[in-house]
């Protein structure tokens, strides 16, 4: 368990879900530095939860994406799991952005037994490849 990590509080549109006692995070965008754009910066494929009483921060095992889930994911916790849906980050051709929308991913986080596990999406989602 981390403490105070603050790379948990520096990144832009997470995806996030409250357990009931803790806080779900997975991916978003890392704070650029001075010569990057956020546009260039690759999304975060990493998830965590955080103990808002004392800030504790465990980090979770490597979610089931082969690539980042671009944009705003989404999340939502049922009972003692987090479902996490997004639209995969798909390698680009273009220096001015880090990656492409690609076809819709989903996976599921069991709180209890600290493990991932991929769903399976509607055909029509998992063909997109384009964002649209």
């Amino acid at each position: 368990m981390l403490r105070g990590d603050d790379d948990w509080a520096r990144r832009g549109s997470p995806a996030l879900a409250w357990t009931g006692e803790r806080l779900f995070v997975y991916g978003g965008n890392p704070v650029p530095s001075e010569r990057e754009s956020a546009r260039t910066v690759e999304p975060l494929n990493d998830a965590a939860l955080i103990d808002p009483a004392n800030g504790d921060v465990d980090q979770l095992p490597d979610p089931p994406f082969d690539r980042p889930l671009r944009l705003t994911p989404a999340a939502v916790a049922v009972d003692d799991e987090v479902v996490v849906v997004g639209q995969v980050c798909r390698e680009t051709d273009h220096d001015d952005r880090a990656c492409d929308a690609g076809a819709y991913r989903g996976a599921v986080y069991s709180v209890t037994d600290d493990d991932w596990r991929e769903i399976d999406l509607p055909n029509r989602l998992k063909q997109i490849s384009n964002g649209q």
